[in-house]
C-alpha cells in the first residue's frame, strides 16, 4: 500500500510541475493584427512581453514591416506601418484590444506603450474617424472576405495562403438559377445571391432572387428573398451585423446577418439596368453607384445621405474609398472622386466603359476599361491615377478588361481578353499567361497564390503562382458553367459560383480526401468534412488555462488520496 502511495505522489508531482509546459508550450503569444484600411491587414505573432507597443515593434520587426513612430508627453504615436501613413483628419493608426466577452474589437483609450497584454490579441488598423470602423478581421474569424474585393479599398487580396493541389471539388447546387455574384465570407458563414429560376417554357421567372447564408458545413442557415428577377451581379456586403445587397429593380436590401429578417430597402430612381454593380462600407455609410447614373450615399438605417450625378449609367463599378475620398466610373469612361459630403473632387477620362472598381494602390488609383463595337468589347487598358487630382500616371494597352484588377501591396493583377497579367506599380508587365479562355471575373490573390477563371461553355478555375504565372493546379467545370463569380477564400476552403447554379468548393486534398486527384490536380467528389491547421497561439490560451487548471486539480486530488492511503497505513 505504501508504494501505491509513494506512486500516486510522484505522479501528482510530475503533474504539478509540468502542467504548464504540456500544455502551454515553451512560450505564449500575443497576436497582432495590422489592418491597412484598404482590404489588406496581416496577422502576426509576438512573443515580447512588456507592452503591446513593444510587441507591436517586435512583430512588425520580425515580419520585416517598417513602423514609423514619434513619442510625446502623451506616450506613443505611430504614424506609419508598412509605408502606410496616417495623418488627422484624414485616416490615422487606431489602437485595437479584443474584448473576448464581447467578442469585439474595443478602440483603445490609453497608448499602446502603457497598455500591458499577456493574453488575446491586439491590432491597429489605418481608418478615419473617432473610433472610426473597428478591423473586420477578428481572432475567431481570422481571414474574412467582407465584400465584393474585400475591404473599401478593393486589393482583391488576402493574406491567407493559397490552396496547394492536389485538391477536392464539391459541388453544392443552389436549386435557384444562375450564380453570377461572388459570395462574401464573414462570421463563418458563406453569404451569396441566386438569380431565381427561369421558365422556358412560360417565359417568366419561377422564382424570385435570393440572398441565402450558410455555414462551413454547407447548411443553409436562412434564405431571403428580393426584387429583379433575372440576372444579379451585385455582391452581397457585411457590415454591422447586417447583409446588404443591390439588385437589378435599383434596391438595396438590407438583412439581419443571423436569421435573414429584413432590416430595410432603400429606392434608387428607375432604370433599365438597376443596381448590378455591389455596395461598399467605409465610416458609417453604405456608398452603390445605380444605372441612373448616381453615386449613392445610404446611412446605416436605409435612409439617403446624399447622391452625386456622375450623368451616365454606372454598369457593374463598384466604389472604392481612401478614407478621405469616394471614387466611382461610369460607362462613359470617366473616373470621379468625389468627398464624403457629396461633392466632386475631380473627374479623370480613362478610354473605355469602366465596369469594375477603382483599386486603391498607395497614392494611385488603378482601373480597368474596355472600348465596345456594339455589346462586345474589343480592346482596352489598364491605368494608374494619382489619388490627389486624377491625373494619368501610365496606361497599359491590354485587351478587353471588363472586371476589376487586384493588388497585394507589390504588384497588379488584371484579367484581359484570355490573359491574366502581372504588372509592377511602374505599369510594366512582369508576366503575362493566356489561360486559353475569356476572363470575366476578376481575379483574387491569396497570399502568393492567385485565382483566374474563364467564363466559357466548360470554365476551368486556374491557381498560378503570383511570382511568374505558373499553373499550380487547375479545374474544368463542365456543363453550361459560364462564371462571373469571382472564388472567394473562406479560410480553408474556395468558394465560386456559376451559371450552373451551383457552387463550387475547393479544399486540401490532403485534408480531405475521397479519392485520387486527377492530372489537373483536381479530386472529383464530395468532401466528407471540415478542419484547419491553424497554429496554437495566444488566441485560445483561455483554453490551455483551464486545462492547466485541470491538470493541477487532478493532481492535487491525487496528493490528497496518498496522504489518506499513509494515514490508513
Amino acid at each position: 500500500m505504501r508504494k501505491i502511495a509513494v506512486i500516486i505522489l510522484a505522479l501528482a508531482f510530475l503533474a504539478v510541475l509540468f502542467a504548464p509546459h504540456a500544455v502551454m508550450g515553451e512560450e505564449t503569444s500575443v497576436p497582432v493584427l495590422i489592418d491597412y484600411g484598404d482590404g489588406r491587414s496581416v496577422w502576426l505573432e509576438s512573443n515580447e512581453t512588456g507592452s503591446a507597443f513593444n510587441m507591436t515593434l517586435a512583430a512588425c520587426e520580425s515580419a520585416g514591416i517598417d513602423i514609423n513612430y514619434s513619442t510625446s508627453s502623451y506616450g506613443v504615436m505611430v504614424n506609419s506601418i508598412g509605408g502606410r501613413e496616417g495623418a488627422w483628419p484624414g485616416p490615422w493608426w487606431h489602437f485595437w484590444l479584443w474584448n473576448s466577452s464581447s467578442f469585439s474589437w474595443e478602440l483603445s483609450t490609453s497608448g499602446a506603450d502603457s497598455v500591458a497584454v499577456d493574453k488575446g490579441a491586439i491590432a491597429w488598423s489605418l481608418v478615419a474617424g473617432y473610433p472610426g470602423d473597428s478591423p473586420a478581421a477578428t481572432p475567431e474569424n481570422m481571414h474574412p472576405w467582407v465584400s465584393y474585393r474585400n475591404g473599401p479599398g478593393a486589393p482583391g487580396y488576402s493574406s491567407i495562403a493559397g490552396i496547394a493541389g492536389p485538391v477536392n471539388r464539391t459541388e453544392i447546387p443552389m436549386n435557384n438559377g444562375f450564380i453570377d455574384s461572388s459570395v462574401i465570407y464573414a462570421d463563418g458563414k458563406i453569404i451569396g445571391v441566386t438569380s431565381g429560376l427561369y421558365n422556358w417554357t412560360s417565359y417568366s421567372y419561377d422564382s424570385s432572387p435570393q440572398v441565402f447564408c450558410m455555414d462551413r458545413d454547407y447548411n443553409i442557415l436562412w434564405k431571403s428573398d428580393i426584387g429583379g428577377a433575372g440576372w444579379q451581379t451585385s455582391t452581397s456586403l457585411y457590415a454591422d451585423g447586417m447583409v446588404i445587397v443591390g439588385s437589378t429593380d435599383g434596391k438595396l436590401y438590407s438583412f439581419d446577418a443571423e436569421d435573414g429578417s429584413e432590416e430595410w430597402t432603400f429606392g434608387t430612381s428607375p432604370s433599365f439596368t438597376g443596381i448590378t454593380g455591389s455596395p461598399m462600407y467605409y465610416g458609417g455609410s453604405v456608398y452603390v453607384g445605380s444605372g441612373d447614373g448616381y453615386l449613392y450615399s445610404v446611412a446605416m438605417n436605409g435612409t439617403m445621405n446624399w447622391r452625386f450625378n456622375t450623368t451616365v449609367s454606372i454598369y457593374a463599378a463598384t466604389p472604392t474609398t481612401d478614407g478621405q475620398n469616394i471614387f466611382i466610373g461610369n460607362d462613359a469612361g470617366v473616373l470621379y472622386a468625389v468627398n464624403t459630403s457629396g461633392g466632386e473632387v475631380w473627374n479623370a477620362s480613362v478610354g473605355g466603359k469602366i465596369r469594375g472598381s477603382a483599386v486603391v494602390a498607395g497614392d494611385m488609383l488603378i482601373v480597368t476599361s474596355s472600348v465596345y463595337s456594339g455589346y462586345a468589347a474589343v480592346s482596352g487598358n489598364i491605368a494608374a491615377l494619382s489619388k490627389t487630382d486624377g491625373s494619368i500616371l501610365w496606361t497599359a494597352e491590354t485587351g478587353p478588361a471588363t472586371s476589376s484588377p487586384a493588388h497585394d501591396g507589390n504588384n497588379i493583377y488584371a484579367a484581359a481578353g484570355n490573359s491574366l497579367l502581372c504588372l509592377n506599380k511602374d505599369g510594366n508587365r512582369v508576366w503575362e499567361k493566356d489561360l486559353g479562355g475569356p476572363l470575366k471575373a476578376s481575379p483574387i490573390v491569396a497570399g502568393d497564390t492567385i485565382y483566374a477563371v474563364t467564363s466559357e461553355d466548360n470554365s476551368t478555375l486556374y491557381a498560378l503562382d503570383t511570382a511568374d504565372g505558373a499553373i499550380r493546379w487547375n479545374d474544368a467545370i463542365t456543363g453550361g458553367s459560364y462564371v462571373l463569380s469571382s472564388p472567394v477564400p473562406a479560410e480553408d476552403q474556395l468558394v465560386m459560383g456559376a451559371d450552373t447554379g451551383s457552387l463550387y468548393i475547393y479544399t486540401h486534398a490532403v485534408a480531405f480526401s475521397d479519392g485520387g486527384a486527377n492530372d489537373s490536380g483536381v479530386s472529383d467528389g464530395n468532401s466528407t468534412g471540415n478542419g484547419t491547421d491553424e497554429p496554437l497561439t495566444g488566441l485560445n490560451m483561455d483554453v490551455y488555462i483551464y486545462m492547466a487548471v485541470g491538470i493541477v486539480v487532478i493532481a492535487v486530488v491525487g496528493i490528497l488520496l496518498a496522504v489518506i492511503v499513509l494515514k490508513r497505513r
